[in-house]
């Protein structure tokens, strides 16, 4: 259970894409963020794969290489120029990121300081922060791959 949910936490980081000094249109915008947080989803659940969910040191371990990844695609997303009636939501969607990432780290060390607290208190923001996420990218951006559910 653990290592579902923090797969499922972790893999909605991840949001990437390419960008220019122009803004893009919609459709460019809404198909590469797309096609950048498949790649990314991608490479986390690599990064995820094969640990055992009841070895926090091994979960620990996953997260640890599934960090720099995600801020990888972060920064990635950063650089799209999304249309200007996107910004305002593309910037939320960014911020919810960065709780995220923050969670996640959070987990991490909960989970090597065998503190059963704090993993629940960083499994809770996941949680949140996932939901606010995936509304966000589905229903305010258009992005379906950019959604912790978006492989079902």
């Amino acid at each position: 259970m653990a290592q579902r949910i923090a797969l499922f936490a972790v893999a909605a980081l991840f949001v990437a894409g390419c960008g220019g000094s122009s803004r893009l249109s919609r459709s460019d915008f809404v198909q590469r963020a797309n096609a950048v947080c498949t790649k990314y989803e991608q490479k986390v659940t690599r990064a995820m794969a094969g640990i055992n969910p009841g070895d926090q040191t091994q979960l620990a371990g996953a997260i640890d290489k599934a960090l720099p990844v995600i801020r990888e695609g972060n920064e990635e997303l950063r650089a799209l120029k999304p249309p200007e009636d996107l910004q305002q939501r593309f910037d939320q969607w960014l911020r919810i990121a960065d709780n995220e990432v923050a969670a996640a780290r959070q987990l991490r060390d909960g989970l090597k300081k065998d503190d059963a607290k704090a993993v629940q208190t960083a499994f809770e923001k996941l949680r949140v922060s996932d939901a606010a996420q995936d509304t966000v990218a589905r229903k305010r951006l258009g992005l379906t791959r950019c959604a912790s559910s978006s492989s079902d």
